[in-house]
């Protein structure tokens, strides 16, 4: 199990890797076009964290920008949005029945990314290296745990934590958000839900409470690495983490109702039980996990769309700009970006071109002053 969490950390890795520096030119382009337009912004959030495929990476890249004066507040909020719809794509790649090709995939792969030496093939050899180790990881997962299935649901393993009540549903919300805090990955963390409810050790409103606690729990490293970086980092990660702190409240009021939806939508393709084994697993478990997860965040997203103008109000209020410091430093460079080697080199270009703009004045001003001089003698 541990073996197959670490190589789907490792695949996760190169595969946003190997994407970001293939599609570098890409992201610079999706991130010029966010403009005061709050659909745009969304809709760049959407692509560039498919592109990535990683949710982490784009909120960097915000925080950079923000940081950077190349984007409003306002409208790093409705990328941020767009960021939690994008990584749900994730989910369905981890979804599809393909993971017993991963170890192929992955050996082929690695054989071309050491024998190549072409930058392109090398990196896109790279991504797909990831790629399967990501579905061998998922594989290796799904093995380790299908053993401790026990087709009772009195003495199933895990089975206190099926969600039958307010507390317990509670308790499987904060074991979701610290499995994902722990892993520092909402794609570890759901992967390992994937694994659980395909083999039948929990069922899907277990699957669900966990994915939603899943989603504050992968906010929690962002907030605690904006902490020490700037005001613009701060405001950007408060607002991830309240945008999925507000989701997970609204649905746990209305838990019933939204699982219900999802079997609903199962149920109109012929699928009865979603909870039903056959063949030794749960077939349509990970299919209904991805579907709650980017339901959930979509639906968020476009409750929170209408009220981005006043929540950027709010936290521009919330965290103000501190007192001059003593010493002049290069405020505009933050380290959350040291995630994203793209959104670094980036902002210190945009601080290289401030600083021979300033330079230009200052020699604009020592022309000026000196043709005072001579004019005086």
């Amino acid at each position: 199990l541990l073996g197959g969490i670490g190589m789907l950390v490792l695949g996760m890795r190169f595969l946003s890797d190997g994407l970001q520096t293939m599609a570098g030119s890409a992201l610079k382009k999706l991130i010029g076009k966010v403009t005061e337009n709050r659909v745009l912004g969304v809709l760049v959030g959407i692509g560039v964290t498919c592109i990535v495929q990683s949710s982490a990476v784009t909120m960097s890249m915000v925080i950079g920008f923000v940081n950077a004066e190349m984007m409003l507040l306002e409208q790093s909020l409705s990328v941020v949005m767009g960021a939690n719809i994008g990584i749900t794509v994730t989910g369905w790649l981890l979804a599809l029945p393909v993971d017993q090709f991963g170890l192929p995939l992955a050996g082929i792969c690695a054989i071309v990314y050491c024998l190549s030496k072409r930058e392109r093939v090398k990196y896109t050899a790279l991504a797909c290296l990831g790629l399967g180790l990501v579905f061998f990881g998922l594989f290796a997962m799904k093995g380790a745990l299908a053993p401790f299935y026990i087709d009772n649901a009195d003495v199933r393993i895990f089975g206190h934590f099926c969600v039958d009540g307010l507390a317990n549903l509670f308790l499987a919300i904060v074991a979701g958000a610290v499995l994902a805090a722990v892993l520092r990955s909402s794609v570890t963390s759901l992967a390992l839900t994937f694994a659980l409810a395909f083999e039948g050790i929990i069922d899907f409103n277990t699957s669900a409470a966990l994915v939603l606690g899943e989603n504050i729990g992968s906010t929690i490293p962002p907030m605690m690495m904006a902490m020490k970086a700037s005001r613009h980092a701060r405001r950007a990660a408060f607002f991830h983490f309240c945008f999925n702190v507000f989701g997970v409240i609204w649905v746990t009021a209305f838990f019933s109702q939204c699982t219900g939806a999802v079997r609903g939508i199962f149920s109109s393709f012929g699928v009865a039980d979603l909870d039903a084994v056959q063949n030794g697993c749960v077939p349509y478990s990970s299919l209904a996990i991805a579907l709650f997860n980017t339901l959930f965040n979509l639906v968020n997203a476009v409750i929170l769309f209408v009220f981005v103008g006043r929540i950027s109000a709010v936290l521009e209020k919330m965290f103000k700009r501190k007192a001059k410091l003593d010493k002049v430093i290069a405020t505009k460079l933050d380290f959350p970006l040291i995630r994203s080697p793209f959104a670094a080199i980036t902002q210190s270009n945009r601080e290289m071109i401030k600083m021979g703009e300033t330079l230009q004045e200052m020699m604009a001003d020592l022309r000026r002053c000196e043709l005072k001089e001579i004019g005086r003698a």
